[in-house]
Parts: structure tokens; sequence; C-alpha cells
């Protein structure tokens, strides 16, 4: 079973496509991050990819730009704020927009997100 099967049952249930999503995924330097990166890249994604490790994420990307996805990489802790508002300022950057957040990362930016709400 692929890694997105959830999601792209809903989508096809839906009548949505991933395809040209923008999507911004935390944690995606290796394991299920990797997966998860690697799937979207096969459907389609455009992707903001970031982790804390730089060398894994460097990884990651070279794998997706493989599959032909475009994506960008953000090294950076979440449980930082200022790494949490540079990530978003860089996403919005070259995603244009984020449609999915796809938050694999170990840390949670629940402060930030309630500050913006």
């Amino acid at each position: 079973m692929l890694p997105l099967a959830p999601l792209e049952y809903a989508c096809d249930a839906l009548g949505w496509t991933l395809r040209d999503k923008g999507v911004l995924l935390t944690g995606a330097g290796g394991g299920i991050g990797r997966a998860l990166a690697l799937a979207l890249a096969d459907q389609g994604c455009r992707l903001c990819l970031t982790d804390r490790d730089e060398a894994e994420l460097a990884h990651t990307q070279e794998a997706v730009t493989q599959r032909g996805a475009r994506s960008n990489t953000v090294v950076a802790d979440l449980s930082l704020r200022r790494d949490v508002e540079r990530l978003v300022r860089d996403a919005l950057f070259h995603l244009g927009n984020v449609d999915v957040l796809l938050n694999n990362g170990a840390a949670c930016c629940v402060a930030l997100c309630k500050t913006r709400a």
C-alpha cells in the first residue's frame, strides 16, 4: 500500500486531484517523510520539503527531482519559532500557496499557529 492511499482514496471519491497542488511536508529527510515526498512527487505535486538534517533532506530532494517534481528545501527546526516563520515565508514564496500541510516532523508549531489565527 502506498503512503498516500487514504488521501488518494479521498481525492478520488471527491473528484479532486493532487496534481499541481502546493504541499508543505515537514520531516521529509527520511523514513515516512521521504516516502511521502516520493509518493507526492509521483502525484505531480509542487513540494516544499523541510527537515533538520540538511544532508538527508538533500537526498530526498534529489530523489524527488529524479521523479520530475518541482521542489525546494528548507532546513529548519520546528521547535524554534524563527525557523517556523522562515519556513512559512519560504514555502509561500516558492509554492505561491500551500494547499496541503503534512506535519510529519517531530515538533509542533501550535504556538505560532494560534498567534496567526
